[in-house]
């Protein structure tokens, strides 16, 4: 039989990369704030849509 090796293997993260250096965002937008914006877009849509139609 052969010999078992005692040493340790290296650890591997299986392809994951972690970045640390990411950290706090130059600003930083409210989820809702970025709805009622996208609302506001799709209603200003429809009302062009159906008034300015000639």
């Amino acid at each position: 039989m052969g010999k078992k090796n005692k040493g340790q293997m290296p650890s591997s993260f299986g392809g994951l990369v972690r970045y640390f250096d990411e950290g706090e965002e130059k600003f930083q937008l409210d989820p809702k704030a970025i709805i009622v914006f996208i609302i506001g877009l799709v209603t200003m849509n429809l009302m062009a849509y159906y008034y300015l139609m000639p």
